[in-house]
């Protein structure tokens, strides 16, 4: 009896080192600007240089970010849009209540350059860079609008992610 009982506190002592080494690796992946993983839409603030400052957030919007080995996926949906898209198609984006875009991204220090390959989001198929912050809360994304963009007015945007 006392044999097994030795064996079950190594197997846990073992298993716990186990989970504390993975928990730790995962801290450092993101401490060294690893942004692969899913993580849930929150919020995205945007402030524009004239005019209001908007906010989306859950539960209106709803979203989903995806990054993978160099690969990213992006989709976001506002609850309240009109699903009837056959009777009445939306006239512009911010009736459609849909946004998604996928590409390629690059880390470069604390910089996320995104990189849409399809797209069907206000930006289009413009390259975005943003100052990333990466914590083991989530992921805080801040950006200017591009200044060419003719759908979206310039100004700051702040992007929240949780994993």
């Amino acid at each position: 009896m006392q044999t097994l009982t030795i064996k079950i506190i190594l197997i846990l002592a073992v298993v716990s080192c186990v989970d504390v080494f993975s928990s730790e690796m995962q801290t450092e992946k993101r401490r060294f600007g690893k942004v692969d993983g899913t993580y849930v839409f929150i919020s995205e603030t945007t402030v524009p240089e004239r005019g209001e400052r908007t906010i989306r957030e859950g539960p209106e919007w709803k979203g989903i970010y995806i990054f993978q080995d160099g690969v990213y996926s992006i989709s976001l949906i506002r609850e309240s849009r009109n699903d009837d898209w056959v009777a009445a198609f939306p006239k512009d984006y911010q009736a459609l209540g849909y946004e998604s875009e996928a590409g390629i991204y690059q880390v470069d220090g604390t910089h996320l350059k995104l990189e849409p390959k399809v797209s069907l989001h206000p930006f289009g198929y413009q390259a975005r860079e943003f100052i990333l912050q990466l914590d083991e809360d989530g992921m805080i994304l801040k950006s200017k609008t591009p200044t060419h963009s003719k759908r979206v007015p310039s100004g700051d945007i702040v992007i929240v992610l949780r994993p």
